[in-house]
């Protein structure tokens, strides 16, 4: 019985670090300082799986935002389609005006040829 309230204490910090770090990253984006958001946002890739639905669709779209903002089309495509899944099923899960940003990058980065990859103006097989 002890180890399973220490495990139910242990779980409850990592929830709270999870939720504490993506509010960080979160600000760090806010503040226009993607690589440091990209460095939390990395390490906190790894807790994906304690999250629940309504932060892993937050943690999506900043992963993928802050990709696009630092270039890296491939990953943008790849976080903001899953971040749009998540808040398909419920659209309370993003802030509102997250949403019309998240649209115009992906209608931006979505290929409209059979690319494998992200549209990039300087690759033209993406057009």
């Amino acid at each position: 019985m002890r180890r399973l309230g220490c495990a139910c204490i242990l779980w409850l910090v990592s929830c709270t670090s999870a939720a504490t770090e993506l509010r960080t990253a979160q600000m760090l984006y806010k503040d226009a300082r993607y690589e440091e958001a990209l460095l939390w946002l990395t390490e906190l890739q790894t807790a994906t799986a304690s999250m629940d639905r309504d932060e892993l669709a937050r943690f999506y779209y900043l992963r993928g935002m802050t990709g696009f903002r630092l270039g890296q089309r491939e990953d943008a495509l790849h976080y903001l389609v899953l971040a749009e899944q998540l808040s398909h099923e419920d659209s309370a899960r993003l802030p509102q005006a997250w949403r019309p940003v998240m649209e115009r990058t992906l209608q931006d980065i979505t290929p409209t040829s059979a690319s494998p990859h992200a549209r990039n103006p300087f690759r033209p097989d993406t057009y």
